[in-house]
């Protein structure tokens, strides 16, 4: 059994003088406030770490080669986003948009952070892969392009 001087309540250990008392409660919501903060940024700061996995398409666009067919390119890099029939032959564009840890984290997602944009642009000619483009956009670069406007289309 334990010494019952050891065990005396809690109100023995609080402040009596009535200025304290108050002092003590405004301390208490301070307290709360801050760790109902402390708490909210902790777990913004984690959920958008909880995603689906990153696409990295500059290094899916080393993949392609020249001299690939359709399916090849297919297999790397996806259905195009955009397909536009050239002079010599046929170009696809892939784009990813890639967002900022702000813009990903629910409540400041309108305020605050970027977007921006891959792209990957693979020419064919005679059914083969010409060339392969991979350019970083901004979000106004993104925007102000044909690309944006082909994906509104679709």
């Amino acid at each position: 059994m334990a010494n019952p001087q050891y065990r005396q309540p809690l109100h023995l250990f609080l402040p009596t003088d009535p200025y304290n008392i108050k002092k003590t409660k405004q301390m208490t919501k301070i307290f709360k406030k801050i760790l109902t903060f402390s708490l909210f940024f902790c777990l913004a700061s984690i959920i958008p770490g909880c995603s689906s996995p990153v696409r990295h398409m500059s290094s899916d666009a080393c993949l392609v080669q020249q001299g690939n067919s359709p399916k090849d390119v297919m297999d790397i890099l996806g259905r195009p986003r955009v397909k536009k029939q050239t002079a010599t032959g046929e170009l696809w564009t892939y784009y990813s948009a890639q967002k900022s840890p702000l813009k990903r984290t629910a409540g400041v997602n309108l305020l605050f952070g970027t977007v921006s944009y891959d792209v990957v642009h693979v020419s064919f000619v005679n059914n083969l892969v010409s060339d392969c483009q991979y350019r970083h956009a901004t979000e106004q670069e993104f925007e102000q392009s044909e690309i944006a406007e082909k994906a509104i289309e679709q």
